[in-house]
């Protein structure tokens, strides 16, 4: 399973991202937002080429959920992808970028290690 933490996921993005990830079939991604073709492209990766990825949306607590992905990214030792105040660019997304790691996702809870 490997992670992306991202302030927006764009249709463009998650193609840049899905090429970042050949290396793994499973994919989990928490993004604060998630565009209506982004969602589209991944329920359709998910159908047709059985790609198991998660779209997970930032809880909405707090006042500063930019803020909220850079303490996750920080405690897993991670970067936020897509904003320029942020760690990096998605489109400059490479493989060693995506962390490898086990999550176990229910419909409450998404606990990662």
């Amino acid at each position: 399973m490997a992670m992306v933490l991202a302030r927006c996921m764009t249709k463009e993005g998650f193609q840049k991202v899905s090429k970042a990830n050949a290396h793994c079939k499973s994919l989990v991604i928490i993004v604060e937002d998630v565009d209506g073709e982004a969602l589209s492209t991944l329920i359709l990766n998910r159908l047709k080429v059985d790609f198991q990825v998660v779209a997970i949306k930032l809880p909405d607590f707090g006042d500063n959920p930019k803020n909220q992905l850079k303490g996750m990214a920080i405690a897993k030792g991670d970067a936020v992808f897509g904003e320029e105040d942020l760690t990096l660019n998605i489109e400059d997304i490479q493989p060693h970028d995506i962390e490898v790691g086990e999550a176990i996702v229910t419909k409450d809870e998404v606990p990662c290690s």
